[in-house]
């Protein structure tokens, strides 16, 4: 029996300078991930000007099924996610962002609470190491 596709899906804007960093955190989830799942990885390019879409296309050089959706215009956060699960195949979605505020690590933590039953997992952040004046511009915004 084929094992589940599981596809991680990354929202990127001129993240050309992140990509590679975020890559070297993600390859060792995607190695324990790969020995239960097929492993897709699929980046939703939100209209970049920068070099986001070669630096994506270096990383199938080393992790051949990445996956690069690249939007026309700028449709915002949210609407490339939604074109992203509209798009790409899989059994399993896992959403994370390449600026490594959440860590890639926790992909691996949400695939275990998924192995235990839990058909929806998510993150929730509780608290920020950042300034009480930082912290409370957030609520304020």
């Amino acid at each position: 029996m084929e094992p589940r596709r599981l596809t991680i899906l990354c929202p990127v804007r001129n993240e050309e300078t992140v990509i590679p960093l975020f890559f070297r955190r993600l390859r060792p989830v995607l190695d324990k991930l790969s020995e239960r799942y097929l492993v897709d990885l699929v980046f939703l390019d939100n209209a970049s000007t920068d070099r986001t879409a070669q630096e994506i296309l270096k990383i199938r050089e080393e992790w051949p099924p990445t996956y690069l959706i690249t939007m026309s215009k700028n449709v915002g956060y949210h609407a490339s996610l939604e074109c992203g699960l509209r798009y790409a195949t899989g059994d399993l979605f896992a959403f994370i962002d390449v600026d490594c505020e959440d860590p890639p690590e926790m992909i691996l933590e949400f695939a275990a609470k998924h192995e235990e039953g839990h058909d929806i997992v998510y993150g929730e952040r509780v608290d920020r190491e950042e300034s009480s004046l930082m912290k409370n511009a957030r609520k304020l915004f």
